[in-house]
Parts: C-alpha cells; structure tokens; sequence
C-alpha cells in the first residue's frame, strides 16, 4: 500500500520529522510550548513528547496544532521522506 510505513524504523522516522516540523513552525510562530499547548486545547507534554518524536498524535491532534500555527494538517504529515526514500511515493506491488 503506498505510504505506510512497514518497520518500526519507518515510524521512528515519520514520529521525528513530524516532531521537527511541529517545532519549526512553533517556533516560526514565537510561541512556547505551554502557550501552543494552551491554544490547541492539549496538554504541553503532548507537545513536547510530539517535538521530541516519542509523541504518536491522533489526527485530530496534528489539526488542532495545525489549527493554531495557521497550516494545514497536512503540512506536518505530507510527503513525509523515509530511510529508504519517499513514503508517499511507494508503488503497489
């Protein structure tokens, strides 16, 4: 199936470069982790836990952080790369 991720490392990765892109945008928008936390409606160690790519966010999760830092849920979860290249570019065998 494209796009799914099939190893534990491929979902390491995807948690980290989720992680990153949460704290790059958070940062870009000057807010801390408490005040993202206060305005998405979650609790700061959800969002610490997704910045430090141990966090496995529900999809509402990624919306509501989205929500508040003004992007698109899927901004944080396109075209997400994995070790061996492309997740989202994978064929169908």
């Amino acid at each position: 199936m494209p796009g799914v991720a099939k190893t534990s490392a491929d979902f390491t990765f995807i948690r980290r470069e989720l992680g990153e892109r949460v704290q790059a945008a958070r940062i870009a928008a000057d807010l801390n982790q408490e005040e993202l936390a206060e305005q998405a409606d979650i609790d700061r160690t959800t969002v610490g836990s997704i910045e430090q790519g141990r966090g496995n966010p529900t999809l509402l999760t990624i919306c509501k952080i989205a929500r508040v830092l003004g992007k698109r849920c899927a901004d944080f979860i396109a075209d997400v790369p994995g070790p061996a290249g492309n997740l989202g570019s994978r064929r169908r065998k």
